[in-house]
C-alpha cells in the first residue's frame, strides 16, 4: 500500500482566536494518522505493546504551503512511509483543502524502539516491508537542520515542571507538547502580527513526568522573516537538551 488518508472537519477546540487549526493540534492530528495508517497494517498499538515496541518521532519539519485549516473546514489528510529500513522510518504528510488545494506538507523521521530498554531495535522485515511505499518524499532531502544558538542571549526563559497529563503512552513527554510550550513563548509581536510558515523540530532526548526544565526562546532576523527558536532543556544540567524548535514567520 503505497498512501493512507483520511477526511475530517477542524474542531473549535482544535483553533485558535483566529479559528484557524493550531500547529500542536496540528501535529495531534499528523500523529493519529500515523498510527491509523499502522493500525491499518496490522500493527495496533496493543500488538506493539506486547511486543515491548513502539514508535518514536525524532524531527518534524511542518511546511505551510497556502494556510492553516480554519474551524469547520473540511481537510483530506494523507501520510505514506517514503523509508522503512533498519531502526528508522521517513514519513511524509500532505494536507488539502476540500477541492484538492494542497495546504501543508510535513516531514517527520522515526525510530523503531525497545520500550524496555528505551533504545532503537531492528524493525522486523515484515514490518518494513508492509510499511515502505514507492512515493517520493513529500520533502526532497530533508535534512532537519535546525538553527545554532551556542552564544546567544535568549529573549525569554522560563521554568517548569513536567505534569502527568502531558507524557504519552511511551512514558515521555508527547511530542505535540513541546511545540505547545514553544508556541506559548513567541513574542505577542511576532504571533499576533506575523504568519507562521514553518516548523523544524528535533527532539534529543526523553523527558518523564516531574522532571524540571528550563525553556530558553532566542530570536533572529533574515529580511522579512524571523525566526524563533526555543530549546527545552534539564534544568539541573542544561547541556542535556531535551528538544529544539525553530518556527518562521514572515
Amino acid at each position: 500500500m503505497n498512501e493512507f488518508s483520511k477526511s475530517l472537519n477542524v474542531s473549535y477546540y482544535m483553533t485558535n482566536t483566529n479559528l484557524c487549526l493550531t500547529p500542536n493540534y496540528l501535529v495531534d492530528i499528523l500523529q493519529d494518522l500515523a498510527i491509523e495508517h499502522s493500525d491499518y497494517l496490522g500493527y495496533t498499538l496493543e500488538k506493539l505493546y506486547a511486543m515491548e515496541r513502539g514508535w518514536a518521532i525524532i524531527n518534524w519539519h511542518i511546511y505551510v504551503v497556502k494556510r492553516y485549516p480554519r474551524c469547520g473546514e473540511k481537510i483530506t489528510i494523507k501520510t505514506w512511509a517514503t523509508s522503512c529500513r533498519r531502526l528508522q522510518a521517513e514519513r511524509s504528510f500532505l494536507i488539502e483543502e476540500e477541492y484538492g488545494n494542497a495546504l501543508i506538507k510535513a516531514s517527520s523521521f522515526w525510530v523503531f524502539m525497545d520500550l524496555k530498554r528505551r533504545r532503537p531495535t531492528p524493525i522486523p522485515a515484515e514490518m518494513e516491508g508492509n510499511y515502505r511505499s514507492d512515493l517520493e518524499p513529500i520533502i526532497k532531502d530533508e535534512k532537519f537542520i535546525m538553527e545554532k544558538v551556542e552564544g546567544k542571549e535568549p529573549i525569554e526563559t522560563a521554568e517548569f515542571s513536567v505534569k502527568r497529563s502531558e507524557i504519552d503512552t511511551n512514558g515521555h513527554t508527547n511530542n505535540a507538547r513541546y511545540l505547545q510550550w514553544a508556541m506559548d513563548m513567541v513574542p505577542d509581536t511576532v504571533f499576533d502580527e506575523l504568519n507562521n510558515f514553518d516548523i523544524v523540530v528535533a527532539y534529543k532526548k526523553e523527558c518523564y513526568k516531574g522532571t524540571e526544565v528550563t525553556a530558553k526562546t532566542y530570536i533572529s532576523e533574515n529580511s522579512d522573516k524571523i525566526k524563533i527558536t526555543t530549546c527545552f532543556m534539564d534544568t539541573t544540567d542544561e547541556t542535556k537538551v531535551f528538544c529544539q524548535v525553530d518556527t518562521l514567520w514572515e
